[in-house]
């Protein structure tokens, strides 16, 4: 298996995870579908993204490598700036549907990111 770099691991996670999250409440708006295409350059980058918006066939193979990888090559502050991008994206249709809860805690825990310290940065976001 091809091992790949942490710029491909965390634009896959990343954009799936959004993804995730976004179809989760079953209701899309343009609002969520403009903060998906802000993934889309870091996507292209990392070379797993076409120029006509699809997906490259090993994307699947990506995002498991990043979810498997991730808890450890990033630090916990890059852990926590995708927290809040996924924040961010559950909360661009309006309030944090409790479905798009469950994607962001799920996250978290690939992540590796304490339970606590999780729920701290949470809380920050709504000062």
């Amino acid at each position: 298996m091809k091992q790949y770099g942490v710029e491909a691991l965390w634009a896959a996670f990343a954009y799936a995870t959004a993804e995730d999250i976004i179809v989760a409440d079953e209701r899309l708006t343009r609002s969520e579908v403009d903060v998906l295409r802000e993934l889309d350059e870091s996507m292209r980058k990392a070379g797993l993204m076409r120029t006509n918006g699809t997906l490259v066939d090993h994307f699947d193979e990506v995002r498991a490598q990043a979810e498997d990888k991730l808890a450890t090559l990033l630090s916990s502050d890059d852990k926590l700036r995708l927290i809040t991008l996924f924040h961010k994206v559950s909360r661009v249709d309006g309030d944090l549907d409790k479905r798009e809860g469950v994607h962001m805690k799920h996250a978290a825990e690939v992540l590796g990111l304490p339970q606590q310290e999780y729920l701290d940065h949470l809380a920050s976001l709504y000062l």
